[in-house]
């Protein structure tokens, strides 16, 4: 896996946003020394950015940088991968909105997006925040699941007006920061038995020593 380095950056319109609920972004990442608009146009000149778009349209993920606050990870001077977010509130508690998540081909298996995500995890258990809600499609659903503990709360299809039978499931999904440690789901910590020490009886202790 290779070392990125993530940092955060957001617009002069967000800081009251982040202000507003208290947030210590600086506590789990670093500011980034480049402005909004230029990681935005840094991004902007990478059409394949958003790979082949079947988590997020490259576009759509264009039109919320620069409104979120924007995490990003980076790799010998480049932007190897973004991820936006906001703060709200629902049902009384403090969450976060995780909005997308874009990296090119490129760096596809080396971590960038586990970084990512997992940094965001940590802004929100590091600033007490109660969940983390996103909504994806198709089995991507699985990544979110299998590797952080995200739960399905809501399942929809999206039918395909012109085949009935083209259909694409989406997920609303949440995931309880109280269940995480970090950015990994705890596990139950397993009882190690202790190898107990042989007791020899006084008899075979006799017949060892004539041996």
């Amino acid at each position: 896996m290779s070392s990125f380095q993530i940092y955060y950056v957001y617009n002069d319109r967000t800081i009251q946003k982040v202000e507003k609920y208290g947030v210590n972004l600086d506590i789990s990442v670093r500011r980034g020394d480049k402005t909004i608009d230029e990681v935005y146009n840094e991004i902007n000149s990478d059409k394949k950015f958003c790979r082949e778009e079947t988590s997020i349209s490259y576009k759509h993920f264009l039109g919320i940088i620069r409104n979120n606050i924007t995490l990003y990870a980076v790799l010998d001077g480049k932007i190897a991968g973004a991820l936006s977010f906001e703060f709200n509130i629902k049902d009384g508690n403090n969450v976060i909105m995780f909005e997308g998540i874009c990296s090119p081909e490129i760096y596809s298996g080396q971590g960038v997006g586990l970084e990512l995500i997992n940094t965001l995890i940590s802004i929100g258990k590091l600033n007490d925040f109660k969940y983390i809600f996103l909504e994806c499609k198709g089995n991507i659903m699985k990544y979110y699941r299998n590797k952080f503990g995200f739960e399905i709360i809501e399942q929809r299809a999206n039918y395909d007006s012109d085949d009935e039978e083209d259909t694409e499931l989406y997920y609303y999904m949440r995931l309880d920061l109280s269940k995480v440690s970090g950015g990994k789901m705890k596990k139950k910590k397993s009882i190690k038995r202790k190898n107990k020490k042989r007791v020899l009886s006084t008899r075979k202790r006799r017949k060892l020593r004539k041996i």
